[in-house]
């Protein structure tokens, strides 16, 4: 069983998630359950240490994210952006 106070910054990191979605943090709501956003936080004994814990992960799957949409946005061919591509 988690103390209160890790109990008190999964629910800060939870909200945190939440009302920043759109901006990565979705990969927390949708993909991470209490167990996860406790191994981020890690030995956080703050609020604003917690989400930065949790923040230097989910800038890697923002980062990984960002990869395969570049991939995925880039023409097979000539491997220019979609949007650019005369082939």
């Amino acid at each position: 069983m988690s103390s209160p106070l890790k109990q008190a910054l999964i629910a800060a990191v939870k909200s945190h998630a939440s009302n920043n979605y759109a901006k990565g943090w979705d990969v927390v709501v949708e993909s991470w359950d209490e167990v996860d956003i406790a191994a981020a936080i890690g030995d956080a004994q703050t609020v604003p240490e917690a989400i930065a814990a949790v923040a230097a992960d989910v800038s890697t799957y923002t980062d990984y994210a960002n990869d395969i949409r570049a991939e995925v946005d880039a023409c097979c061919i000539c491997r220019q952006s979609m949007a650019v591509c005369v082939c």
